[in-house]
């Protein structure tokens, strides 16, 4: 199980790499970011 303070600094982190990831019109690798970012968020909320 991972601290609340380390799943926050790691959405924050695929954030932004799924942001670069974007500019860069990488979007397959951006949507597997997001997809990450969304699965951590969940895990924060259970």
């Amino acid at each position: 199980m991972r601290s609340p303070d380390l799943l926050a600094k790691e959405i924050n982190r695929l954030e932004k790499e799924m942001k670069q990831l974007s500019r860069d019109l990488k979007f397959e690798e951006a949507a597997k970011v997001r997809d990450k970012v969304l699965e951590l968020r969940d895990y924060m909320v259970a």
